[in-house]
Protein backbone atom coordinates (compact mmCIF):
# COMPACT_ATOMS: atom_id res chain seq x y z
CA UNK A 1 0.00 0.00 0.00
CA UNK A 2 1.25 3.46 -0.95
CA UNK A 3 -0.23 6.85 -0.04
CA UNK A 4 1.01 10.05 -1.66
CA UNK A 5 -0.31 12.82 0.59
CA UNK A 6 0.58 16.13 -1.06
CA UNK A 7 -0.20 18.01 2.19
CA UNK A 8 -1.70 20.84 0.15
CA UNK A 9 1.34 21.36 -2.10
CA UNK A 10 1.23 22.11 -5.86
CA UNK A 11 3.06 20.31 -8.67
CA UNK A 12 3.42 22.69 -11.62
CA UNK A 13 4.17 21.55 -15.16
CA UNK A 14 6.11 23.30 -17.88
CA UNK A 15 3.93 22.36 -20.90
CA UNK A 16 6.29 19.55 -21.96
CA UNK A 17 4.52 17.09 -24.27
CA UNK A 18 3.41 13.67 -23.09
CA UNK A 19 4.22 13.94 -19.42
CA UNK A 20 1.93 13.28 -16.46
CA UNK A 21 2.55 15.09 -13.19
CA UNK A 22 1.89 11.83 -11.34
CA UNK A 23 1.88 8.39 -12.99
CA UNK A 24 0.72 5.28 -11.14
CA UNK A 25 1.79 2.48 -13.49
CA UNK A 26 0.91 -1.16 -12.81
CA UNK A 27 0.66 -0.68 -9.04
CA UNK A 28 -1.91 -1.86 -6.50
CA UNK A 29 -3.49 0.06 -3.58
CA UNK A 30 -2.10 3.52 -4.38
CA UNK A 31 -3.87 6.59 -2.99
CA UNK A 32 -3.03 10.07 -4.28
CA UNK A 33 -4.54 13.00 -2.42
CA UNK A 34 -4.44 16.45 -0.90
CA UNK A 35 -2.53 18.14 -3.70
CA UNK A 36 -2.83 20.35 -6.78
CA UNK A 37 -1.46 19.52 -10.22
CA UNK A 38 -1.45 22.33 -12.76
CA UNK A 39 0.09 23.31 -16.07
CA UNK A 40 0.61 19.81 -17.54
CA UNK A 41 -0.91 21.04 -20.78
CA UNK A 42 1.58 19.95 -23.44
CA UNK A 43 0.26 17.44 -25.98
CA UNK A 44 -0.56 14.27 -24.05
CA UNK A 45 0.02 15.93 -20.68
CA UNK A 46 -2.01 14.65 -17.73
CA UNK A 47 -2.38 15.86 -14.17
CA UNK A 48 -2.72 12.37 -12.65
CA UNK A 49 -2.69 9.12 -14.62
CA UNK A 50 -3.41 5.60 -13.40
CA UNK A 51 -2.28 3.06 -16.03
CA UNK A 52 -2.76 -0.63 -15.28
CA UNK A 53 -3.40 0.22 -11.63
CA UNK A 54 -5.69 -1.72 -9.31
CA UNK A 55 -7.57 -0.67 -6.18
CA UNK A 56 -6.49 2.97 -6.40
CA UNK A 57 -7.94 6.15 -4.98
CA UNK A 58 -7.64 9.76 -6.14
CA UNK A 59 -9.08 12.05 -3.46
CA UNK A 60 -9.07 15.72 -2.54
CA UNK A 61 -7.10 16.59 -5.66
CA UNK A 62 -7.27 19.84 -7.62
CA UNK A 63 -6.17 19.60 -11.27
CA UNK A 64 -6.14 22.79 -13.32
CA UNK A 65 -4.89 23.87 -16.76
CA UNK A 66 -3.82 20.37 -17.84
CA UNK A 67 -4.30 18.66 -21.24
CA UNK A 68 -6.29 16.02 -19.35
CA UNK A 69 -6.92 16.48 -15.66
CA UNK A 70 -7.28 12.85 -14.63
CA UNK A 71 -6.79 9.79 -16.85
CA UNK A 72 -7.41 6.16 -15.98
CA UNK A 73 -6.16 3.78 -18.66
CA UNK A 74 -4.51 0.47 -19.39
CA UNK A 75 -5.99 -2.51 -17.57
CA UNK A 76 -6.86 -0.46 -14.49
CA UNK A 77 -9.60 -1.69 -12.19
CA UNK A 78 -11.32 -0.66 -8.97
CA UNK A 79 -10.20 2.97 -9.09
CA UNK A 80 -12.15 5.64 -7.19
CA UNK A 81 -12.11 9.41 -7.74
CA UNK A 82 -13.55 11.22 -4.72
CA UNK A 83 -14.06 14.86 -3.72
CA UNK A 84 -11.77 16.27 -6.37
CA UNK A 85 -11.90 19.37 -8.59
CA UNK A 86 -10.72 19.40 -12.21
CA UNK A 87 -10.93 22.69 -14.10
CA UNK A 88 -9.89 24.28 -17.39
CA UNK A 89 -8.56 21.18 -19.13
CA UNK A 90 -7.48 21.43 -22.74
CA UNK A 91 -9.13 18.10 -23.51
CA UNK A 92 -11.05 15.83 -21.11
CA UNK A 93 -11.19 16.77 -17.44
CA UNK A 94 -11.65 13.05 -16.68
CA UNK A 95 -10.93 10.28 -19.17
CA UNK A 96 -11.41 6.60 -18.41
CA UNK A 97 -9.97 4.93 -21.49
CA UNK A 98 -8.29 1.55 -21.32
CA UNK A 99 -5.98 0.79 -24.22
CA UNK A 100 -6.93 -2.55 -25.75
CA UNK A 101 -7.35 -4.31 -22.40
CA UNK A 102 -10.62 -4.61 -20.45
CA UNK A 103 -10.85 -2.28 -17.50
CA UNK A 104 -13.58 -2.29 -14.92
CA UNK A 105 -15.06 -1.02 -11.69
CA UNK A 106 -14.64 2.73 -11.54
CA UNK A 107 -16.39 5.05 -9.13
CA UNK A 108 -16.38 8.82 -9.51
CA UNK A 109 -18.21 10.73 -6.79
CA UNK A 110 -18.69 14.10 -5.15
CA UNK A 111 -16.37 15.90 -7.58
CA UNK A 112 -16.37 18.93 -9.89
CA UNK A 113 -15.32 18.71 -13.55
CA UNK A 114 -15.52 22.17 -15.05
CA UNK A 115 -14.39 23.46 -18.42
CA UNK A 116 -12.68 21.98 -21.45
CA UNK A 117 -11.24 23.86 -24.40
CA UNK A 118 -11.89 20.92 -26.75
CA UNK A 119 -13.55 17.55 -26.25
CA UNK A 120 -15.94 16.27 -23.62
CA UNK A 121 -15.58 17.11 -19.96
CA UNK A 122 -15.94 13.47 -18.87
CA UNK A 123 -15.16 10.66 -21.34
CA UNK A 124 -15.91 7.02 -20.50
CA UNK A 125 -14.48 4.84 -23.27
CA UNK A 126 -14.40 1.03 -23.52
CA UNK A 127 -14.70 0.30 -19.83
CA UNK A 128 -17.22 -1.55 -17.69
CA UNK A 129 -19.12 -0.97 -14.48
CA UNK A 130 -18.49 2.74 -14.10
CA UNK A 131 -20.44 4.84 -11.63
CA UNK A 132 -20.67 8.65 -11.75
CA UNK A 133 -22.57 9.93 -8.72
CA UNK A 134 -23.13 13.33 -7.11
CA UNK A 135 -20.78 15.22 -9.43
CA UNK A 136 -21.02 18.60 -11.13
CA UNK A 137 -19.95 18.45 -14.78
CA UNK A 138 -20.03 21.79 -16.57
CA UNK A 139 -18.83 24.01 -19.41
CA UNK A 140 -17.69 21.46 -21.99
CA UNK A 141 -16.68 22.55 -25.45
CA UNK A 142 -18.32 19.32 -26.67
CA UNK A 143 -20.40 16.81 -24.62
CA UNK A 144 -20.67 17.07 -20.86
CA UNK A 145 -20.36 13.28 -20.53
CA UNK A 146 -19.39 11.07 -23.48
CA UNK A 147 -20.03 7.34 -22.95
CA UNK A 148 -18.87 4.99 -25.73
CA UNK A 149 -18.31 1.22 -25.94
CA UNK A 150 -19.10 0.68 -22.26
CA UNK A 151 -20.72 -2.22 -20.39
CA UNK A 152 -22.56 -0.95 -17.35
CA UNK A 153 -22.60 2.81 -16.84
CA UNK A 154 -24.47 4.27 -13.89
CA UNK A 155 -24.94 8.06 -13.88
CA UNK A 156 -26.95 9.21 -10.86
CA UNK A 157 -27.53 12.49 -9.03
CA UNK A 158 -25.17 14.52 -11.21
CA UNK A 159 -25.60 18.07 -12.45
CA UNK A 160 -24.51 18.35 -16.08
CA UNK A 161 -24.71 21.86 -17.49
CA UNK A 162 -23.55 24.24 -20.19
CA UNK A 163 -22.05 21.79 -22.69
CA UNK A 164 -21.86 23.20 -26.19
CA UNK A 165 -23.21 19.89 -27.52
CA UNK A 166 -25.13 17.17 -25.64
CA UNK A 167 -25.24 17.05 -21.87
CA UNK A 168 -24.85 13.27 -22.07
CA UNK A 169 -23.98 11.40 -25.29
CA UNK A 170 -24.30 7.60 -25.12
CA UNK A 171 -23.14 5.31 -27.95
CA UNK A 172 -22.67 1.52 -28.09
CA UNK A 173 -23.46 0.96 -24.42
CA UNK A 174 -24.87 -2.15 -22.78
CA UNK A 175 -26.62 -1.55 -19.48
CA UNK A 176 -26.73 2.21 -18.94
CA UNK A 177 -28.64 3.69 -16.02
CA UNK A 178 -29.24 7.44 -15.98
CA UNK A 179 -31.31 8.50 -12.96
CA UNK A 180 -31.97 11.67 -10.97
CA UNK A 181 -29.56 13.82 -12.97
CA UNK A 182 -30.08 17.51 -13.65
CA UNK A 183 -29.16 18.21 -17.27
CA UNK A 184 -29.55 21.83 -18.33
CA UNK A 185 -28.42 24.52 -20.81
CA UNK A 186 -26.76 22.09 -23.23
Amino acid sequence: DVTLDGMGHTITGDSSPGEPAILVDGATNVTVGNLTVEGWNGTGGVGIEYDGAEDGVIENVTASENERGLRIGGASSNVTVDTSEVTNSTNAALQIAPSGVPAEQFEVRDSLFNGTKSGSTVALLADSNTSLANNTIANASNHGVFVDDVDGADLTNNTIANASDHGVFVDDVDGANLANNTIENN
